[in-house]
């Protein structure tokens, strides 16, 4: 193929005139012969191909890795560009049991076109090449159409069931796949290169302009996937089966990369970041920094990798590491009003990358941490916070910083009551207000750590105390700063602001005079290891406004705090000290994970809930909590394996997950999503999130190292995981990502972009069996209705329901419109109404008929119900609306439809004769009798007999008889005959020898004329010619129609086999010679020429003797001639000698074997080589030896080997035989 774009006039131009904007792009190209035949369409993904045939979907998957590797190699002059290999995988999606001949069509052609061509074979040039944003094939299955197209950047594909069309037709057979598995409830298709991650199929029907949600999930059965609908659907609707894809992926660093923070950017893109251990995190062109700063190793410093990901994960916006000559480590990133990302980390470096005029431009050092950081597999030296704020395209520094004191900062690492989970070193928080101003939310063990004059707490006097600060958005001012906590250690984790500017502060204290107000919900530390704290702050950090412990007589800390639209302040926290709920609220009792909210002066508590697996121990570590603006409560955390060596009780096995939960099952080593309505009434909806990883692999569970993830407002969770973890595969991913595996030798940043779906109320109701029902009808409602859980039904009859899916019965006749109120709580969402139209009908009268048949003939019965909607069931089996009966008996009809049963029932009653008089000739016979049906009655015989079943006869002639059954009246007649049988006899030769023939001829007795013969070999004439062994039988017709039959069997002596010949036999001496005869033995005589007649004999010695084998066809003769040879089997006849003597004295001056002379030599071969291996001597003379001589000299004295191959005949058969030995030569 030649494509040229931009240069007109060649035969590849691409056409491009102006156009608007599209929502979706043209990606299926259309064949017009530039491909093979079998080829519909070809769409281009990035690093994918899919061929559009007919009937199939071929996919060609191409390693990404290697393809932009390849790219690179294209500009470097020492690469063999094309010689780079680049791994790819195909498999096909084979629709089977589909229609051949299906229709096709593209959707929305581009106005751009393609021109090809292809050599010099025009049958191969295409012009005018269009590309579509939709392909559909029409009837790919009876009534059931397939489409393709891409919807926010993603490949997705319907199913439309049109009416009447059975959706069990459709069967997907997936070929050429690794592996293919159903995941919880969804699919997973594994190649060798990346899995593609199917979510359960969202199904539903638009009815009179209104969506309905069906459920339905995916059957796997080997390679063959279908749909299953566990309740039942309208089938007179539309059906569409539209399975639903989402974003996660993995970062594609070859390096050691683990996950710790992500948030969304303002277009839906998500940001990811954590640590990288060396070269190999995936940087892309025009990175602020594109290498690692680091020496690298297992332990080793880190620098920062964030990748921007595109709002779909197909494509990373920028990727960039940060960082300086040693290790840093983020904490927490948020976007700005520009769409810049601001990174709160922790940094040893002294060469950590600052902007001019930045706060503070030096790192002030630290203390070596030493003591369990993940681990002791990072080099931390001392450390102060860094806050970096990236440009948009991830190319350059905005503003950043360092800030700290002379001993560490931000890395919580003092007091082990606050460091409680995995990761807990790495939390504090940053979030920037309408203005870019940026807030954080960390620790300190400085006491010089900067504060600004008019600080709440200028200073700090435990060990490790909270600090709050705030920065413009270019890292130049520090508008101001304050330490939080009391005399131990504190540490702060989460921050936010409310409505009126105000900072909420939230963490763990073990200080007693850590600073509240008196007025405060809890005014005093609680008692136990550790307490929680939530502190507001007037907007510059001097003065606070409310601050109250949160915590137990045992183990509490509080990780997040949110604010809702009233400023009521939120709470996200653990707890060991058996929380009790308040009322009204959903809870999990005794469970260690809190939701509080307090009022806005965090006076009041107003609720309390908690969640979890109810056996008194923490679960999961939080990673994040919103409110949105319905007041609903989103949290985000994860638990199992990785968190055990903080807290042994870590596990996601055993929290509660809805219905519509994306995972059901957990292997206890997932990330776990909860939301709850507004004050904590209800819950929503809770998943679990990971994969699963084989027991006893020790490898792959997913968690997060610290930091923070966030739900962006409309409920989606961008969630970030350190995944892979030993080199495992098993995070799920999604198709079409930057890496949907897991490169690196052991973790790979993981990020999960999930849309609850909460931002929109949908209502959409159903009926189960169907809106048409008799009364009194029970009407089964169903609620499909998404976003919410509150509702109101009126049933149209006066009757209304506040319950989620009623069950309501109509007592009269008539139609009633229902509607379904779905409801926001507190009008945050706009209200969505479902309607649904109930005709009840009076039920009909059964039908009771009888029939009665005389003519034999089937008699159609119908039910009173001709709808062809209806359906039929007849206590015959049968499920139409008619049936044809013919036997008598009941037969009763049920039709169902809309709900009502119809009965309708028959009696039929044949009256048909099942005997009749027939036609008969009585051959030999004296008399006939002639019989009735058993039922018959007022009988009348030809005969005079009247009211007889039956009649007897003994002449020939015509009989009548008239008769009734029931109430049908019958007549019938018989022509009857009394002929004679004829009596025939086959004649003819019974014995003959092969090769000659028998003819066969029939006689008969009686002088009665034949009409015809049979014979079993299908000839018809009297006379029959035979060659073959075998019974032959005739049977005779008379012209009368009477028959006799008669069979012969006929032999023909088969020619003898040819006679085996034993003359010039020869045996060894020890041989036996045995002649068998036995074949001949059932053929013929024997006789042998010195008397004996046995047909089996064995002969040991010289002889010569002849037999004769005769029978009645034929007689031959054999032979017997046999030598016995002097030599027994297996016997060596020869010998070399050991030594020679070559002095010319005429004895033994010669080197040769020794054979017998009546041994008959075949071929011969010897050679002789002295010690260093020459070969000295060769013959293939067995009469010519070796005189001791080589090349013209006679040899010294000395041992020579020999190797000799002889073939000769001893005595039944040639043998060959190889000899080596040694010789001496004495002079």
């Amino acid at each position: 193929m030649i494509l040229l774009p931009n240069f007109e006039g060649y035969a590849g131009v691409e056409h491009t005139p102006d156009l608007p904007p599209l929502t979706e792009p043209h990606v299926f190209r259309e064949n017009k012969g530039q491909w093979p035949d079998q080829v519909l369409y070809k769409a281009d993904f990035g690093s994918h191909q899919i061929w559009l045939e007919r009937g199939r979907l071929l996919w060609v998957q191409q390693d990404a890795t290697d393809l932009a590797e390849r790219a690179k190699c294209k500009f470097d002059p020492d690469c063999e560009f094309m010689e780079f290999e680049v791994k790819n995988h195909a498999f096909a999606v084979e629709f089977a049991g589909s229609n051949a001949d299906h229709g096709h069509f593209g959707h929305h052609p581009s106005s751009e076109y393609f021109n090809y061509i292809q050599g010099n074979d025009p049958s191969k040039w295409a012009s005018e090449v269009r590309q579509y944003q939709k392909i559909e094939y029409t009837d790919l299955y009876d009534g059931i159409d397939y489409q393709l197209y891409i919807r926010d950047g993603v490949l997705k594909y319907d199913f439309v069931v049109h009416p009447g069309a059975d959706p069990a037709d459709i069967k997907m057979v997936y070929k050429g796949l690794e592996k293919l598995e159903k995941v919880y409830s969804n699919l997973r298709m594994i190649t060798t290169l990346t899995s593609i991650f199917e979510q359960n199929p969202y199904t539903f029907q638009i009815i009179d302009g209104t969506e309905y949600y069906v459920p339905s999930e995916f059957v796997k059965k080997d390679s063959v996937v279908s749909f299953s609908f566990p309740e039942s659907y309208d089938k007179n609707a539309k059906l569409i089966i539209d399975p639903v894809l989402i974003f996660s992926s993995y970062s594609g660093s070859t390096a050691d990369n683990w996950g710790m923070t992500a948030t969304p950017g303002l277009n839906g893109e998500l940001f990811g970041a954590g640590i990288v251990f060396d070269e190999g995190y995936p940087i892309t062109m025009g990175a602020f920094m594109s290498s690692y700063s680091g020496p690298g190793g297992a332990n080793a410093v880190v620098d920062i990798g964030i990748t921007k990901f595109s709002e779909d994960g197909s494509e990373r916006i920028y990727s960039t590491y940060l960082g300086g000559n040693l290790s840093e480590i983020p904490h927490s990133i948020i976007v700005n009003s520009q769409n810049e990302l601001v990174i709160l980390g922790t940094t040893s470096s002294s060469n950590f990358p600052t902007t001019p005029n930045s706060v503070q431009d030096q790192n002030m050092g630290g203390d070596a941490v030493t003591g369990g950081i993940f681990n002791n597999s990072i080099e931390i030296s001392g450390t102060d916070i860094i806050v970096t704020v990236l440009s948009e395209d991830g190319t350059s520094l905005v503003g950043s910083t360092f800030l700290g004191g002379s001993r560490n900062d931000g890395i919580n690492d003092l007091d082990r009551n606050l460091l409680r989970n995995y990761g807990d070193q790495f939390r504090g928080e940053v979030v920037v207000d309408d203005f870019d101003n940026i807030y954080v939310a960390s620790v300190t063990r400085s006491s010089d750590f900067p504060v600004t004059s008019n600080a709440f707490q200028v200073g700090m006097s435990g060990g490790m105390a909270g600090v709050v600060f705030s920065l413009n958005r270019f890292c130049t001012q520090l508008r101001w700063s304050t330490f939080l906590g009391g005399s131990a250690a504190d540490a702060a984790y989460s921050i936010k602001l409310n409505s009126e500017g105000n900072v909420l502060l939230a963490g763990g204290t073990r200080s007693s005079d850590f600073p509240v107000r008196g007025d405060a919900y809890k005014p005093t530390y609680q008692g136990g290891p550790a307490n929680g704290f939530v502190t507001k702050l007037n907007n510059s950090g001097s003065d606070l406004l409310a601050g109250t412990f949160v915590g137990t007589n045992s183990y509490d800390q509080v990780y997040f705090v949110e604010v809702d639209l009233e400023d009521r302040v939120y709470l996200l926290g653990q707890s060991t000290g058996n929380l009790q709920p308040t009322p009204g609220v959903y809870s999990n009792p005794n469970s260690a994970q809190f939701i509080k909210r307090l009022d806005s002066d965090l006076n009041e508590l107003e609720f309390r809930t908690v969640f979890g697996t109810g056996r008194g121990s923490i679960d999961i570590s939080p990673t994040a909590l919103m409110v949105d603006d319905c007041n609903r409560i989103y949290t985000s955390g994860w638990g199992g394996a990785a968190n055990r060596n903080n807290i042994p009780t870590s596990t996601t096995s055993g929290l509660v997950v809805t219905p519509d939960a994306f995972q059901t099952t957990t292997d206890g080593n997932d990330f776990y999503f909860f939301v709850l309505e507004e004050d904590a009434s209800e819950l929503i909806f809770a998943t679990f999130f990971g994969g699963t990883v084989p027991p006893g692999s020790g490898i792959g569970f997913e968690h997060v190292d610290g930091g923070t993830s966030r739900f962006s407002r409309d409920g989606t969770i961008f969630q970030a995981v350190c995944a892979g973890c030993g080199g495992g595969n098993f995070f799920p991913t999604t198709d079409g990502v930057v890496s949907p595996t897991n490169p690196s030798p052991n973790c790979n940043l993981g990020v999960i972009k999930y849309d609850f779906e909460l931002d929109e109320i949908i209502a959409r109701a159903d009926v189960d069996r169907g809106t048409e029902g008799c009364a009194p009808f029970t009407a089964d409602f169903r609620n499909f209705s998404t976003g919410t859980i509150h509702f109101e039904w009126d049933f149209g009859d006066g009757n209304t329901s506040s319950e989620r899916a009623p069950i309501h019965q109509y007592e009269e006749p008539g139609v009633y419109e229902v509607s379904l109120f779905a409801l926001s709580t507190n009008q945050c969402l706009e209200p969505d109404t479902a309607t649904l139209t109930i005709e009840v009908i009076q039920a009909a009268e059964s039908i009771v008929d009888s029939f009665e048949i005389c003519d034999g003939e089937p008699i159609i019965l119908e039910s009173q119900i001709e709808n062809e909607n209806a359906d039929f069931t007849w206590n015959t089996g049968q499920s139409t609306q008619s049936i044809a009966a013919l036997e008598s008996g009941l037969y009763t009809v049920e039709a169902e439809l809309s709900n009502c049963i119809f009965r309708d029932s028959f009696t039929i009653i044949n009256s048909s004769p099942s005997v009749f008089i027939q036609d008969s000739i009585a051959c030999d016979q004296t008399f006939l009798e002639l019989n009735l049906d058993p039922r018959a009655e007022n009988i009348s015989w030809s005969t005079g007999l009247t009211d007889a079943l039956s009649t007897v006869v003994d002449e020939a002639g015509q009989y009548y008889v008239e008769y009734s059954i029931n109430n049908c009246e019958f007549s019938d007649s018989a022509f009857i005959t009394f002929p004679i049988s004829p009596e025939i006899k086959i004649i003819g030769d019974t014995v003959s020898c092969e090769g000659e023939e028998v003819t066969l001829s029939v006689s008969e007795s009686k002088g009665i004329t034949i009409e015809e013969y049979e014979w079993n070999v299908g000839a018809t004439g009297i006379d029959l010619v035979v060659t073959e062994s075998g019974t032959y039988s005739v049977v005779a017709l008379s012209d009368e129609g009477c028959t006799d039959e008669d069979e012969i069997d006929v032999f023909f002596i088969p020619q003898l086999p040819p006679v085996p010949h034993f003359s010039d036999t020869l045996i060894c001496a020890d041989g036996r010679l045995r002649v068998d005869l036995t074949e001949f033995e059932e053929l013929a005589d024997l006789s042998w020429s010195d008397g004996s007649g046995e047909f089996i004999r064995t002969f040991n010695e010289n002889r010569n003797l002849t037999f004769e084998l005769t029978n009645v066809c034929e007689e031959v003769t054999g032979t017997v001639g046999l030598e016995v040879s002097p030599f027994e089997f297996g016997e060596l006849p020869m010998f070399f000698p050991t030594a020679f003597s070559p002095n010319d004295d005429g004895i033994n001056d010669i080197f040769k074997p020794e054979f017998p002379p009546d041994l008959e030599i075949l071929s011969f071969e010897m050679k002789v080589f002295d010690r260093w291996g020459n070969k000295v001597f060769e013959t293939r003379d067995v009469e010519f030896g070796w005189n001791g001589v080589f090349d013209g000299e006679d040899m010294q004295p000395a041992v020579f080997a020999w190797y000799a191959e002889i073939e000769f005949f001893l005595c039944e058969e040639p043998a060959t035989v190889k000899r080596s030995g040694d010789v001496t030569i004495m002079r």
